[in-house]
């Protein structure tokens, strides 16, 4: 009997249910050391089941008693890759049963229709997460990013607009979601925040390691810069791209920043102009 499978080989061609399952195990086994192989071995046994239907079960039975672990295991290869990003949220959460369900939505791939404003705060709370390992953190970030649906939907955004003032209530929907599906977000969140990193080197310039450096003490990590400065650098300047501080807030974050990166370049060109005369 032949049967065809098509393995997901990459974080973003995971289903729905693929990302939730990953991110309940690798939620429930952050802080304990996993071996190697039983860490591929769950992994790839969500890999070949694309949602739990009873068909997917019986199909990926057939598969691991017919194929080895050995010949499958390169499949997990993309969760250890440092350059492979999720950039990809869950679609929708459903939170308590129905008739009292609410649905609350997230950011586009990419955080495509995130403003810079609620790019402000979420990074902040995503910082604070990955440093001081407080899950509350990890519940401002999801109350930040998934939304309910506004009555007014536009063509960019199915969510309410963000609004810091209604961040209290919407917690209120959102912290019933698990904590595993919450690891998933900020992962996803990380992978466009890498993203954004390596698409605008002036904007976020890395230090770039110094040969017999790894010899010396790890040199002390810079201190946090919040975009808040960013906007607010953007609102005070003699020449207004996006207008008032306002008006800034509400401009898309991928379009800010490739914008503040274009300004760089420039005001470096000017400065080196400036040194050759």
């Amino acid at each position: 009997m032949r049967i065809n499978f098509k393995i997901a080989q990459h974080w973003n061609d995971l289903s729905q249910w693929q990302l939730k399952a990953i991110g309940r195990f690798m939620f429930n086994t952050r802080n304990e050391q996993v071996e190697t192989k039983r860490f591929k071995q769950i992994v790839l046994s969500i890999l070949i089941v694309p949602k739990p239907t009873l068909t997917n079960i019986v199909k990926s039975v057939v598969l691991l008693s017919n194929v080895t672990f050995s010949e499958l295991e390169r499949y997990t290869d993309f969760v250890f890759d440092q350059k492979e990003l999720l950039t990809r949220f869950p679609n929708q959460i459903y939170i308590g049963r129905w008739p009292f369900r609410k649905t609350v939505y997230g950011p586009a791939p990419r955080l495509a229709n995130v403003t810079i404003e609620e790019l402000s705060y979420a990074d902040t709370f995503y910082y604070k997460w990955i440093t001081e390992n407080n899950p509350d953190d990890l519940h401002r970030l999801t109350a930040i990013l998934y939304r309910p649906a506004s009555a007014r939907p536009s063509q960019d955004d199915v969510r309410i607009p963000f609004s810091s003032l209604s961040l209290e209530n919407n917690s209120r929907i959102t912290d019933a979601i698990p904590l595993p599906v919450k690891f998933m977000i900020a992962h996803a969140y990380s992978g466009c925040r890498q993203n954004f990193i390596n698409r605008h080197p002036n904007v976020f310039p890395q230090r770039k390691p110094v040969e017999g450096e790894e010899d010396k003490a790890p040199a002390k990590p810079k201190p946090y810069q919040p975009f808040s400065k960013i906007i607010d650098s953007f609102a005070m300047d003699e020449v207004q791209i996006f207008g008032n501080h306002q008006a800034v807030e509400k401009v898309f974050a991928p379009k800010f920043l490739s914008i503040y990166e274009e300004s760089i370049i420039r005001e470096r060109q000017k400065e080196r102009q400036r040194n050759t005369k």
